[in-house]
């Protein structure tokens, strides 16, 4: 069985919107782009590229929604 990291609430959206902005996302922690791609907002490409799915789109907007206080 494989370990589970706990995140801070808010962390997973952090981490989605570095990889949204393309800052380096070789800091992104391996385990934080795992849970992503498990809650279906990253796709990673054969080549080994991150991509945001719709899900992952509607959770940024979501985050940027709460943090304006809408």
């Amino acid at each position: 069985m494989m370990a589970r990291h706990h995140f801070r609430p808010g962390e997973l959206a952090q981490w989605l919107e570095k990889i949204a902005r393309q800052e380096a996302a070789t800091q992104v922690p391996p385990d934080a782009i795992e849970a992503l791609i498990l809650l279906r907002c990253l796709t990673r490409a054969a080549d080994g590229t991150l991509s945001i799915t719709e899900k992952g789109k509607l959770a940024l907007h979501m985050e940027a929604a709460k943090q304006q206080g809408v």
